[in-house]
């Protein structure tokens, strides 16, 4: 008996030891409480089978789905703000490579070098283009915007499925300059202001896609008047400005060299002959043009001058150094240079040269000889040079 009751407490004492060994982890599986699993006895014992199954995969489904639907619905507004980010971006950028194509298209395209017009029709108001310009000027136009890799449908609106209008906009102003820029007479340059923009109008909307002298969406129109200070209005997004003033300076560079390159041309040329001359000739050196065939005894034929007696202060008429005449050697040709080039200005208006100037109408070949150059003084317009005094720039040598 005594040996069965010490066999019995080493059992208990065993299991005991074995209890104090087990992981916490199967200790609190066995002792599941609703409380601090590390005092058991403060909480209420939960059933075995709940402590060790855990959540069930529908109701870790359920919490997944739950958190998913909270994020997207917080993170909505970020993505909206991404998306409208990106839409003015991209507008932005297409904005800026139409400006650039409008820009060389006046530099390519035409001889002038202006913009072309807005193009209103088919519903548009003062947009970009007209897509089936078949014209040749239309043509290139359309050529020089396709090169920007913008699909055409994406030039007067914005691609989208409501077609928001984009608008175009150029005015003429002018600026008076000197023709060398620091010094000289003074010159009229015409340019062109021009911006482009997008509007949040479509195109069926008659409400705002509105008609000159408005334009569509939510800006008022760019005038002579308020361009210094204009720009568009919140929802239309910020313009693309540009203007050919720089490429009319560019121009006008060029017509100052062609006309610092003539003036010393035909200096050099009096000064040549004068050289060659005796001490006490008196001779008008400046070239005139004469008849083939008489190269060294040249006798002149004075039959391209357009204006004789004291027209502007010139006696024997000022002649058109681009134009040619049958039976005639040009005066450009004597002095090696192309009429075609030289005889123009930039812009292609011309360039009249005078070989005995006198405005103060002392007589033909008076001492001391002065000749002239004569051209329009709105030199970019490329109007040919008139009767009126003023309408002249005049450079004597």
């Amino acid at each position: 008996m005594r040996r069965a009751q010490l066999s019995l407490k080493d059992t208990n004492k065993t299991m005991a030891r074995s209890t104090a060994i087990l992981p916490v982890r199967a200790q609190y599986t066995r002792t599941a409480t609703t409380g601090n699993p590390r005092n058991p006895a403060k909480g209420r014992a939960l059933p075995l089978s709940f402590a060790a199954h855990g959540f069930s995969l529908i109701e870790m489904l359920w919490v997944v789905s739950i958190i998913g639907i909270i994020l997207s619905v917080t993170d909505m507004n970020g993505i909206a703000s991404l998306n409208t980010r990106y839409y003015a971006t991209k507008q932005t950028a297409n904005n800026k490579n139409i400006a650039n194509a409008l820009l060389q298209h006046a530099k390519t395209n035409t001889a002038l070098g202006v913009l072309p017009a807005p193009y209103t029709g088919s519903g548009y108001n003062s947009t970009v283009f007209n897509p089936v310009d078949a014209t040749p000027i239309g043509t290139l136009l359309a050529q020089t915007l396709r090169a920007t890799n913008i699909a055409p449908a994406n030039i007067n609106t914005d691609g989208t499925n409501a077609k928001n209008v984009r608008v175009y906009q150029a005015i003429d102003l002018t600026q008076v300059t000197p023709l060398d820029f620091q010094s000289g007479p003074l010159v009229i340059l015409s340019y062109q202001y021009g911006e482009v923009h997008q509007t949040t109008c479509m195109l069926s909307d008659a409400s705002c896609n509105k008609s000159s002298p408005n334009i569509p969406g939510a800006s008022v129109a760019m005038t002579a008047a308020n361009y210094n200070t204009w720009t568009t209005t919140a929802p239309d997004l910020p313009p693309e400005i540009f203007s050919t003033l720089p490429m009319q300076k560019q121009m006008l560079a060029l017509t100052s060299g062609r006309l610092t390159d003539l003036r010393d041309k035909f200096a050099g040329h009096f000064r040549t002959k004068q050289q060659s001359a005796s001490a006490d000739d008196t001779t008008n050196w400046f070239p005139y043009p004469y008849a083939t065939g008489f190269p060294d005894t040249p006798v002149p034929n004075l039959s391209g001058a357009n204006a004789g007696g004291t027209a502007l202060g010139c006696h024997d008429g000022w002649y058109d150094l681009a134009s040619s005449v049958a039976g005639r050697v040009s005066i450009l040709d004597q002095l090696g240079l192309s009429p075609a080039q030289y005889g123009v200005t930039a812009w292609g208006g011309q360039i009249l040269y005078c070989r005995d100037y006198d405005p103060a109408l002392r007589g033909p070949n008076s001492l001391p000889h002065y000749a002239a150059l004569r051209f329009h003084k709105s030199v970019s317009t490329a109007a040919a040079p008139d009767s009126t005094l003023s309408n002249n720039v005049f450079i004597t040598f």
